[in-house]
């Protein structure tokens, strides 16, 4: 139902009736944007809450990206104290205890995940000495797959990040494609060449009410034997008025063949708005996802 408002995005087209407010900010939407721009918890959005909520999603994969690169740090420092410590112990402990040494620099290397474990799932004093002990025992295969793991998510984040780039332009896109769009000349001409029609065609009725009047007079005349300069005077009236008809069924068929070329038109216009429309909503349409995957890297 419109509101009575055009919509903020394409103001210039007098066709796009607004059909709903951004719950943000409260911009007036036609139905095209409110589909368009809907966001990740289905709510009605403006190009430009769509943009903040696309910024909010890149500073959440940015904020990742310096978690897992600082973790990448640390696992290394704490790998490379790990074999310091092999190096300098090397020298006061006997060969036989080096078994044992060498698993120095991944226990160390994998303390941060499991302080992280530990913070995550709140275990009690004597089940984080279990824990410690078993994570000492795998610290080997933890360092080998806490670094595939976060070096998997780099490369999504590299891929997340194309992906918010060409949402982020698809949408300036959009909105400037929006703004440029007149959809005005075809709504004016479709309407003033309705109303000439239906003035043509109320015009015609009326004329064909008078044909058929003067036909009936004219039969009536014929049989009462009336004037015959009264009776020439109606055929003429009436050839007068076919006459008008039949300009007035001329005129209406090129004023049908006007309406139909815009109509098609404009359906090609409203065509091209939808497939840019589609677009957008393609472009947007991993935002879910992507911050779900960010979610998940904490």
């Amino acid at each position: 139902m419109s509101t009575g408002y055009l919509c903020y995005h394409h103001h210039n087209d007098q066709s796009r009736q607004a059909v709903g407010r951004c719950s943000k900010c409260g911009k007036a939407l036609c139905q095209e944007c409110v589909e368009t721009f809907k966001s990740r918890k289905n709510e009605v959005l403006c190009g430009d809450c769509k943009k903040a909520e696309i910024q909010e999603t890149y500073a959440l994969m940015e904020l990742r990206k310096k978690e897992i690169r600082k973790e990448l740090i640390f696992i290394l420092i704490g790998f490379i104290i790990g074999i310091l410590g092999v190096i300098i112990l090397s020298k006061v402990w006997e060969p036989e205890a080096m078994v044992l040494i060498i698993w120095a620099p991944f226990v160390v290397a994998s303390f941060g995940t499991f302080h992280k474990f530990k913070e995550k799932h709140s275990i009690n004093f004597l089940f984080t000495i279990i824990m410690f002990f078993i994570f000492v025992l795998i610290s080997p295969i933890m360092f080998i797959v806490r670094i595939c793991k976060r070096q998997g998510h780099i490369k999504r984040i590299k891929r997340y990040q194309v992906v918010l780039e060409n949402a982020f332009a698809s949408c300036n896109n959009y909105m400037k494609n929006a703004e440029a769009q007149k959809g005005e000349n075809y709504y004016m001409l479709l309407q003033e060449e309705k109303e000439k029609a239906q003035q043509l065609q109320d015009a015609a009725e009326q004329n064909q009410n008078r044909i058929t009047d003067l036909q009936q007079q004219l039969e009536t005349a014929k049989q009462s034997a009336t004037d015959n300069d009264k009776v020439e005077e109606m055929r003429l009236q009436l050839a007068q008025f076919m006459e008008e008809q039949a300009k007035r069924a001329k005129e209406m068929e090129e004023i049908n063949a006007r309406i139909a070329k815009t109509e098609e038109a404009a359906a090609k216009h409203e065509e091209e708005i939808r497939q840019q429309g589609k677009g957008l909503q393609e472009a947007t349409a991993q935002l879910n996802d992507i911050n779900e995957g960010l979610n998940a890297m904490a």
